[in-house]
């Protein structure tokens, strides 16, 4: 029994660690700072997503950065998908570059950095299950008032049918 509890448990934590890791990767942002570099920019956050749409939408720039740390990419780093902020104003000693965070990255690796920068990409996966439509109501509960109907009128024959032949003895 206890074998059994240690597999539960086991293969839950396995679960949630493959769903945490994949939330990121389904929803990112490329962001381009003020010297034109480029950088991909995941989160977990539904709110700093949503931050991350807004200034999609209208084209404004923020501080926007994280904990930086190593990563496959032509930067050489990325900011930590857990530690993302979107910022209006921040400390100056975090503000730097894209290319000035991979040009010192010994020197900011485990630490937090912004740049400026505004969003020029969002990716999404769409949600699994189609388009939402409003639907029909009468053409829901037609199904229904037609046998309401049906019933009813069986009904009144029956009741009719028992009065003309009570009548009738």
């Amino acid at each position: 029994m206890k074998k059994i509890a240690l597999l539960f448990l086991l293969s839950a934590v396995f679960a949630s660690c493959i769903f945490s890791s994949s939330l990121a990767e389904e929803r990112w942002a490329l962001i381009e700072d003020i010297q034109g570099s480029r950088l991909k920019v995941e989160t977990f956050s539904d709110e700093v997503w949503a931050q991350l749409v807004q200034l999609y939408y209208n084209g404004s720039e923020r501080w926007i950065g994280g904990i930086v740390e190593k990563y496959e990419n032509e930067w050489g780093f990325r900011f930590d998908p857990k530690t993302i902020i979107v910022a209006e104003v921040t400390i100056e000693a975090w503000q730097t570059t894209i290319r000035g965070i991979s040009e010192n990255l010994d020197y900011w690796l485990g630490e937090t950095a912004v740049v400026g920068a505004r969003v020029i990409e969002i990716h999404q996966d769409p949600p699994v299950g189609g388009v939402w439509i409003a639907p029909n109501k009468l053409e829901l509960l037609a199904p229904w008032i037609g046998l309401s109907a049906v019933i009813a009128l069986s009904l009144v024959a029956t009741a009719g049918f028992f009065k003309l032949r009570k009548k009738k003895q």
